[in-house]
This record gives C-alpha cells, structure tokens and sequence, in this order.
C-alpha cells in the first residue's frame, strides 16, 4: 500500500497548481455570482477522470498509477485549453464595449493577454516539465487576478465559452469533455467567427497537442452546429461575435468539417 501511494503522490502531484487554480477560479467566480460554471465543470472533469481511471487501470494495466496520470492529464490539457480561449475573449470584450454592452478594465485586458502570450510564445513545448507547469500556473493565476480585477469573467470567458455552456446544458447526455477542452474546441470556432488570425490558435493547438477534432470527442456535427446556434441563449446578457455572425447550419457544418480535416490526422 505504501509503495502505491508514493507513485500515485508522485505523479499527482505534478497537477498541484491546476487544483489550486480550480480552487482559485471557483472562488473568484462564485464572488461575482456564477456559481454554475465551477459545479459543471466539477462534473464534467470528474466524469473523464472517472473514464479515463478505467481505460488506464483496466485497459492498460496501470493500477494506481493510471489513476494518477488520469487525473494530472485532463487537469493540465484543460488549463492549456482555457488559457488558449483568453484569445478570442478578449477580442469578444473589446466587441462588446465598442457597442457599449460592456465596460473595458484596461488593466485587466492587459494582464488576460499577457496570461495568453505566455503560452502562446512560450518555447518549453514539454508540457509535463516542471518549467512548463510552473509557467501554466502562473498564467492561469493571471487569468483570475484579471477576473477580479474586471469585476467579471470577460476577461476568460467569450463566445467559446457559451459554446463550452450550451454543450454541458443542452448536450450532457451525449458529450461529456472536462471544461477546458471544450472551450479549446469552441475558441477555433470563435476564431473564425471574428475573422481573427486563425493560423495562430491553430498552431498553439497542435504544438501543445491539444485534442480538438470533434468527432474523436464524441461531438457530432449535428451537436456541433446545434451547440454554437444554442451558445448565445446560454448567457443572453453577454454580447460576443455570436451576436453578429452567420450561424447558419450550412457555415456550421462547413466549420465542423474544416476542424475535421485540419485535426482529425
């Protein structure tokens, strides 16, 4: 039994800092009255955990140490993932105050785009290196100070996260993906959307090995388009691109495709 729990510590503990953000992000959230967000993607990730603990230890053979790498995976690809997002929610906030629907906290901007850029240049691409977790940390800790600081989510949370949201309420029953892998999916998406340099996100997305082809998800295109026609309502008080672009099932199928073919190698 000890033998067990020191490997399973020894692992474990590589993925300390994203409970501690987690924690962090919750806090900060349920401070400015989402208290929804943080129980869903509770939910979610112990979901993936709990299948990946049986595809590791059943499957693989791995024992406790399976659980272990279960658990620090889907915790570290998800903090890659909402830190990838910051890009297109910050392009969302600036949309939303230059049609004065949202007030614009400079400081706060400065620092969500310095928590994206950190990860986005950043040359250490070995994402299970102690200088790589250690950077992810502090990323995401400056994605909650900016939250804070804001006095709300826009500086994290855009229109990939109300595609994050329409897929946890509306599609429960048929995907189930930790938090920040749905909105790495959904911040391609919102990239296309805002007509942003999408040659960027794309590149992030594959240097860090970020699983984003919707069908090896579990997402449907018909999912898929329903989940972006639906991500406006989840949050009708947030105005982002999907208040403005073509949402058409003929562009969303067409998207889901593009994603397909561009990830699905």
């Amino acid at each position: 039994i000890l033998d067990a729990s020191a490997r399973y510590i020894s692992i474990i503990f590589a993925a300390i800092p994203c409970c501690i953000l987690y924690n962090m992000a919750s806090g900060i959230l349920r401070s400015l009255g989402d208290s929804r967000t943080p129980v869903i993607f509770l939910v979610v990730a112990s979901l993936v955990n709990i299948a990946l603990d049986l595809f590791l230890i059943i499957v693989c053979g791995m024992d406790v140490a399976g659980a272990a790498v279960a658990t620090a995976v889907s915790q570290l690809l998800s903090g890659i993932g909402d830190t990838v997002s910051k890009y297109t929610a910050l392009n969302d906030w600036k949309l939303a105050a230059q049609k004065n629907q949202s007030t614009m906290e400079d400081f706060a901007y400065m620092m969500s785009k310095m928590a994206f850029n950190s990860i986005c240049y950043n040359e250490n691409k070995e994402i299970y290196s102690k200088d790589f977790i250690k950077m992810l940390t502090h990323a995401l800790v400056m994605g909650g100070l900016a939250m804070e600081i804001a006095g709300s989510s826009r500086p994290s949370s855009g229109s990939e996260h109300l595609f994050c949201h329409a897929l946890e309420e509306c599609y429960a029953d048929q995907v189930s993906l930790p938090h920040g892998l749905a909105v790495a999916v959904g911040s391609y998406g919102a990239c296309v959307f805002q007509n942003r340099n999408l040659a960027k996100i794309t590149k992030m997305l594959k240097d860090y090995e970020i699983p984003v082809c919707p069908s090896k998800l579990g997402i449907s295109k018909e999912v898929f388009t329903g989940a972006w026609q639906k991500a406006a309502g989840t949050r009708a008080d947030r105005y982002t691109i999907l208040n403005e672009t073509d949402l058409s099932d003929e562009r969303l199928g067409k998207l889901y495709d593009q994603m397909e073919e561009e990830f699905g190698a």
